[in-house]
């Protein structure tokens, strides 16, 4: 029996820790298994045979596992049916944090530690508490709460009070920043 690996997306950890990463404390996503080799008659054939000469491929036709380098330090962007926020600054550029089953929000502090998405370095992080709020999965949905933060959490123009569901495109402002959630769930 095989055991199921996790890995991390803010630090590439990969092992048996199933919710955070043991490393940077950041949540950590199943690695899909792979799937035995098909054994036909033909493949067992094959193997049996003495003077098989391997075959030749050319690079072009196999599929590359490396990605290239400038791929290499970005958080794998999540699949379209699994939940992230999605930060657009005023540059124009956009970053993405997978949520996952669970997430806190905040900005990363030597007192505290470090936060699941870490708005700190961003315009405006300085303005976000520490453990700002934090999004979860309930059942079927998705759910926002604030942390006591200093300055609430924003949720469509509205302060939160209680744990609030989130739905595809509602926006989320904490402190000067904005963060637009993301979800079709299927």
């Amino acid at each position: 029996m095989t055991t199921q690996e996790y890995y991390c997306h803010r630090c590439g950890y990969v092992g048996e820790e199933k919710h955070r990463c043991p490393r940077c404390k950041a949540p950590m996503f199943e690695v899909p298994p792979l799937s035995p080799p098909v054994l036909t008659p033909e493949v067992l054939e094959a193997m049996n045979t003495e003077a098989s000469t391997p075959e030749v491929v050319s690079l072009e036709e196999t599929e590359l596992l490396i990605p290239p380098e400038e791929d290499i330090h970005e958080p794998p962007t999540p699949p379209p049916t699994e939940a992230f926020l999605e930060l657009i600054l005023a540059d124009g550029s956009q970053h993405r944090f997978p949520i996952g089953e669970e997430v806190v929000i905040g900005r990363f502090s030597a007192e505290t530690g470090p936060v699941d998405v870490d708005l700190g370095r961003f315009e405006g992080g300085r303005y976000v508490s520490r453990r700002h709020c934090r999004i979860y999965r309930s059942g079927k949905r998705y759910m926002v709460e604030d942390l006591q933060s200093t300055n609430g959490t924003i949720y469509n123009g509205k302060p939160i009070l209680t744990p609030t569901p989130l739905q595809d495109g509602d926006r989320l402002t904490l402190g000067r920043i904005t963060l637009i959630f993301r979800w079709k769930p299927t």
